[in-house]
């Protein structure tokens, strides 16, 4: 977290100057959404979203969550999402008025039914500040207060070689305490591969399919494997166990290219999760978050290209 008090060659951008921006090291490109410029939903975090990530020059690994325009949530890249479980501040929240979403704004209930995250919801965005320099970019998300919750939200992005990382510093200012959950959802392919047999997705810890495993996937001794090309979207939870130490990590590999990505985190996950279509994949590993007022949670995430 250091890169968020040491930033140099700053240069600051509002939501309408630009649509994307780049940082480089020797070996990585990463394009990176200015908040509110590549995505402006209502369910994926406006700061530090990655649009793409090229390594060595040729190597690309993001891609979106749809190939058909207007389906899905608009997801695409490397992007985080709060609350997709335990939406802060929903229930209390009348039809009509609002109710945060963290790294985005505040959203208005329009009606009586549940909270759906695809479903797309009116946002009043979070004021935003981003600095950034050649490898590294922070943002800073000022607290809006709404039906007492209030969030200070810092995000930094920075390379050095061939790793990615993603810290995180959340402090509640608010008169409520935060209970909900994060986690990245990484909409990946290697070069554009279609999803299949030629992938693998190690896992460094044992684990167990919280419910059944869909068709074109299977559990295997290091993690999970595609038995056939996914036909249709898939989903699949992993249970963990109760304790898990930080340093969880998955690797992604594409078996013909030896091209692959992994993420570490620092953090005991309180859920993993694995979701994909054929053109996607997208392992998911999410922290739990209770704060009371007053108090701070730092956490990172660590990617590294091969």
């Amino acid at each position: 977290m250091e890169r968020m008090e040491h930033v140099e060659h700053v240069e600051r951008m509002g939501r309408t100057e630009r649509t994307t921006f780049r940082l480089n090291s020797e070996r990585l490109e990463v394009e990176l959404s200015a908040p509110g410029g590549a995505y402006r939903g209502s369910r994926f975090d406006w700061t530090g979203h990655v649009v793409e990530a090229t390594l060595d020059g040729k190597h690309r690994f993001c891609a979106a969550e749809s190939l058909a325009p207007g389906q899905g949530s608009g997801g695409f890249g490397i992007c985080g999402e709060f609350g997709l479980f335990t939406p802060i501040g929903f229930d209390e929240a009348a039809p009509g008025e609002p109710f945060p979403k963290l790294g985005v704004g505040l959203l208005t209930r329009p009606d009586e039914q549940p909270y759906s995250f695809m479903r797309p919801y009116a946002t009043e965005p979070y004021p935003v500040e981003v600095k950034a320099g050649a490898d590294c970019a922070v943002f800073v998300a000022e607290p809006v207060d709404c039906l007492g919750y209030a969030v200070r939200y810092e995000k930094a992005v920075s390379l050095s070689a061939n790793v990615l990382t993603i810290g995180y510093r959340m402090r509640n200012v608010g008169d409520k305490p935060i209970v909900t959950e994060e986690y990245e959802h990484n909409f990946l392919a290697v070069d554009g591969e279609p999803i299949g047999p030629d992938y693998a997705l190690r896992l460094s810890r044992p684990f167990r399919a919280a419910a059944s495993m869909p068709g074109c996937i299977e559990a295997r001794a290091d993690g999970i494997g595609w038995v056939e090309a996914p036909t249709a979207p898939f989903y699949a939870r992993m249970d963990i166990a109760a304790g898990a130490e930080a340093g969880y990590r998955w690797e992604l590999l594409h078996k013909p290219s030896g091209v692959r990505v992994s993420e570490t985190v620092d953090f005991a996950p309180s859920a993993i999760a694995l979701w994909g279509d054929r053109h996607v994949v997208s392992p998911e590993v999410f922290i739990a978050l209770a704060l009371r007022s007053g108090e701070e949670r730092v956490w990172t995430r660590r990617y590294e290209f091969n």
